[in-house]
């Protein structure tokens, strides 16, 4: 009777792992900003911003990573994060995403993200909305047409994954504190092919 019930137990159990759907990937913005001067990470909304942890250890100063929360598909989230460079000069902002890598596949996953709505307190960014293009590219920021995206309405976002970034060049004073606030929510995933 035991064996019995065991048997049916495992035969359940295996029955709801073969059924069970893999859970969805965790998809996040990530913004990556890159100095030549110390740059202090301050607060963000959601999410982290920090100083990165990867690369010669005396450069590490110079570069901040922020990562939200996870994001989802159906609606847009508002993320900020602030930081206050040390000299004056420019800051490259890149906007990207968080990675993955599947077992057995050596390039990595594409966690794509959605943008709009850039705003900068404390420097100028210039097109924070992505209205104005050229050439399908957003005006002010680098990016390649893949990138830039438009609606039905004209209205304009890009999108962008760890491996696909769309960036611009601000520049920054010394002690005066840089707020990015942006909106963002989750794109496709797309697993790599190798």
């Amino acid at each position: 009777m035991k064996k019995a019930v065991s048997a049916l137990l495992l035969a359940a159990i295996g029955t709801t792992m073969i059924a069970a759907k893999p859970a969805p990937p965790v998809i996040k913005a990530r913004i990556d900003i890159q100095g030549k001067m110390v740059l202090k990470p301050g607060k963000a909304t959601m999410g982290t911003v920090k100083n990165i942890h990867w690369g010669k250890e005396k450069d590490r100063v110079k570069s901040l990573t922020s990562e939200s929360d996870p994001l989802s598909k159906d609606k847009w989230t508002k993320v900020s994060l602030s930081f206050t460079p040390q000299a004056d000069g420019t800051v490259s902002i890149q906007l990207m995403s968080n990675w993955s890598k599947s077992s057995g596949k050596k390039d990595l996953n594409a966690h794509w993200v959605i943008y709009d709505n850039v705003e900068v307190k404390g420097a100028t960014i210039k097109n924070g909305d992505f209205e104005k293009a050229d050439k399908g590219k957003p005006v002010g920021w680098w990016s390649n047409t893949l990138n830039y995206i438009t609606g039905k309405a004209g209205e304009a976002k890009v999108k962008a994954w760890h491996n696909s970034r769309v960036g611009q060049t601000i520049s920054v004073k010394k002690g005066q504190e840089v707020t990015i606030a942006y909106e963002a929510k989750a794109g496709e995933f797309e697993e790599a092919k190798k």
